[in-house]
């Protein structure tokens, strides 16, 4: 990706916040660059369809799309939801430019399904790399063989979707793994967003494996709110034994907790096989 001049991102969300996130530290950055190439927003959206324009969605557009609350998830995106108009970036810098006045808001474009924008880019793309940016986060995305046909078509993958990565063996070798080898990961795909909460652990392992050294235990504890809960509380017998004689312990109402619980195991194993995955562990 570092011999492109100009980058097209391609971003994907759904109901979380990360693909909102991701879009408004790039707009208030002073200058979006990777490897000296300029990165521009290609296309952006989700299970709703994207939208997409032949020479990149400027900022207002963004914004304006930003401000529409349910862009990367629901039902009926349509062209007319992005009103302002287009201001594409000019090609050799990265400044907004005069168009001529035919260069409007009628050439957004609108693709129900990645694989059409995809097409479109690999055939028409106005940028010289492509990567594609999965922010979902949902258990059973339906855009996993989308994400395939990327990486085939020589794009640049970054997933943030633990369930993708930690999905099926064949998932994780079409999408992760170099085509040629099917043992090393392929130099187009970047996951360390899936473990750590932005800690960087998957590229610490990474350096090690490079530097000849042999993973052989990984420990984990649990972040955020969880691990100070976890951390903090007692045993039930250390509860009873303290608060029985006070008259404390009375038999309430509670919430069933299973869902919750449930959720918090299948995170863990998740996790662990990314980090598995990563470490060569059978």
């Amino acid at each position: 990706m570092c011999d492109a001049r100009k980058l097209g991102l391609v971003v994907i969300g759904d109901h979380g916040s990360l693909g909102r996130g991701l879009l408004h530290a790039l707009d208030t950055s002073s200058q979006a660059e990777f490897c000296g190439a300029s990165v521009h927003i290609a296309a952006i959206g989700g299970d709703r369809g994207y939208i997409k324009h032949p020479h990149g969605l400027s900022w207002d557009h963004i914004r304006t799309l930003l401000n529409h609350t349910a862009i990367f998830h629901g039902s009926g995106l349509q062209q007319g939801d992005v009103t302002v108009a287009h201001s594409p970036m000019d090609d050799e810098t990265s400044e907004q430019v005069e168009v001529d006045a035919d260069d409007n808001g009628d050439d957004f474009q609108r693709r129900d399904k990645l694989r059409d924008v995809l097409g479109d880019l690999a055939a028409f793309g106005h940028y010289d790399k492509f990567i594609v940016v999965d922010c979902t986060s949902t258990a059973s995305p339906s855009h996993v063989e989308d994400l395939a046909l990327a990486k085939s078509l020589g794009m640049g993958l970054v997933l943030a979707n633990i369930h993708v990565v930690a999905g099926p063996w064949a998932t994780y070798a079409s999408l992760v793994l170099d085509t040629t080898t099917k043992t090393k990961q392929s130099s187009l795909v970047a996951f360390e967003a899936t473990v750590g909460k932005g800690l960087p652990v998957l590229s610490t392992i990474r350096r090690l494996q490079a530097s000849g050294d042999h993973v052989t235990l990984v420990r984990g504890t649990f972040s955020d709110a969880v691990g100070h809960v976890l951390a903090e509380m007692e045993a039930v017998v250390e509860i009873q034994t303290t608060n029985f004689p006070h008259g404390i312990l009375v038999q309430v109402a509670k919430p069933d907790a299973t869902g919750t619980v449930a959720a918090i195991v299948a995170d863990i194993a998740s996790l662990s096989c990314i980090l598995f995955r990563r470490c060569n562990i059978p």
